[in-house]
C-alpha cells in the first residue's frame, strides 16, 4: 500500500516503500505480534519485557524500510549487525555527550572507564 508524499513547505518527501517483490512487505506488524503472543504464553515474560521486546523489533523494522528497502524478515544478516553497530555507536556518542556535559561522571558503554570524581562533578556543573 503505498502512503501520499508528505509536503513541507516546498520539499516532497516521498514516504520510504520496501521492494514490491519482497514477499514480506506490509506484514512486519502481524509477525511481531505473533511472535510477542508466543512469548507471553508459552515463556510467560513479563509485561515490560514484551513491550521493549516488540519496540525493539519496530524500531528495526522501521530502520530497515527506511535504509534497506527491507521488511523485518527478510532482513540479512549483515542488516542486523549494521543496525546494531549503528545504535551501539549511537549509545556510545550519546553517554559520552552526557559525560562530557557533566551530567553523569561514568560510560555504562564503555566498562573500564573509571568514573570522574565527585568533586569534578561539583566543579563542573558549577561552570
Amino acid at each position: 500500500m503505498k502512503t501520499a508524499p508528505e509536503t513541507l513547505e516546498h520539499i516532497t518527501i516521498d514516504p520510504p516503500t520496501v521492494d514490491a517483490a519482497d514477499p514480506w512487505c506490509g506484514i512486519s506488524r502481524d509477525v511481531i505480534r505473533r511472535f510477542v503472543d508466543v512469548l507471553s504464553t508459552e515463556h510467560g515474560l513479563p509485561r515490560s519485557m514484551l513491550d521493549a521486546y516488540r519496540a525493539d523489533l519496530d524500531a528495526l523494522d522501521r530502520w530497515l524500510i527506511e535504509t534497506k528497502q527491507r521488511t523485518l524478515v527478510s532482513a540479512t544478516g549483515e542488516d542486523v549487525r549494521e543496525y546494531i553497530s549503528v545504535s551501539l555507536s549511537c549509545f556510545r556518542a550519546f553517554y559520552g555527550f552526557l559525560v562530557n556535559a557533566g551530567c553523569r561522571d561514568d560510560d555504562p558503554t564503555e566498562p573500564n572507564r573509571t568514573p570522574r570524581s565527585n568533586g569534578a562533578l561539583l566543579r563542573d556543573r558549577e561552570h
